[in-house]
């Protein structure tokens, strides 16, 4: 089976569902830095720098674009430390995290992700928080899935005896 077609991406026979036009403008990418002393941008990418791609079809471009994704991804996989995600359950966290977790298991090794959702409180439908797509994406995948205390409480107890008027942290 070709990529594609084995994590379910079907073929595609129009691109109406495209957020931009496949003509639209490309803009070059800056990073920037910013210190007490100065503020430097530097860019990173130039359309122009990147070769024309034409592929034959719409699977053609999915094909190349999970390769690319799995291989971005793979790359930063490359650590003697334990690796972390944030998994939301949303379309983009769960790519990233879903490719990272195989990378990490075929080497022996899990993946951490974090959540900062939390579980459902009482009475609330766990169908429809990103909370329940999360572990349910996690429990099907060698992931460690942990929900991070983001409460208010945590909050204060972080910054007690800290002034951050004066960034005192």
């Amino acid at each position: 089976a070709s990529p594609s077609s084995s994590a379910g991406i079907s073929s595609r026979k129009s691109t109406s569902m495209l957020f931009h036009s496949p003509q639209a403008a490309q803009r070059p990418v800056h990073s920037m830095t910013v210190s007490a002393q100065c503020e430097r941008r530097r860019t990173y990418w130039r359309p122009e720098d990147s070769p024309p791609v034409q592929l034959a079809s719409a699977d053609e471009y999915a094909d190349a674009l999970l390769a690319l994704l799995s291989e971005a991804v793979a790359t930063r996989c490359r650590s003697d430390y334990a690796l972390g995600a944030h998994l939301s359950g949303g379309l983009d966290s769960t790519l990233v995290s879903v490719l990272a977790a195989r990378e990490l298991e075929s080497r022996g090794r899990r993946l951490h992700a974090f959540n900062w959702l939390g579980p459902p409180a009482e009475g609330d439908d766990a169908r429809h928080f990103e909370w329940s797509h999360g572990s349910r994406i996690a429990g099907s995948e060698a992931i460690d899935y942990h929900l991070v205390d983001t409460s208010a409480a945590l909050f204060r107890n972080i910054y007690a005896g800290h002034d951050l008027r004066f960034m005192d942290t």
